[in-house]
């Protein structure tokens, strides 16, 4: 059966978090096999996680310690898609992919006030 990876930093109350919580707990009711992998399992959404749905904490507290820790994951369980959020975890993510010979699919999302980001590329270009 193909598995859903999302990877996240944590499950604590952001939007990028609570976009991927309610997508993994639709998913898992359509009956897709889904699992997180965070880089430390913490937050208050964690307890809205379906029980259907594993939760991998690859117990690291800085962003450049899970390229190993995540290639040596996607080698081992080799997810059809993975979809990562949260920069700089997203590029994190797509080395530690790239290092494990691109299993699955990869998707990456950046969560950003399209107003402000405008603005601002308006402001310095």
């Amino acid at each position: 059966m193909s598995i859903i990876s999302i990877v996240l930093p944590n499950l604590h109350g952001g939007g990028a978090e609570r976009v991927a919580l309610n997508l993994a707990n639709h998913w898992v009711e359509k009956g897709f096999e889904l699992e997180f992998i965070c880089m430390d399992a913490k937050g208050e959404l964690l307890e809205l996680v379906d029980p259907r749905i594993p939760i991998n904490n690859l117990g690291v507290s800085r962003i450049r310690d899970s390229i190993l820790p995540l290639r040596a994951y996607f080698v081992k369980r080799q997810p059809s898609v993975i979809l990562v959020g949260l920069w700089p975890l997203t590029s994190v993510a797509i080395l530690a992919w790239l290092l494990a010979g691109k299993p699955g699919a990869l998707f990456s999302t950046d969560h950003t006030n399209l107003t402000t980001h405008c603005l601002y590329e308006l402001q310095f270009s």
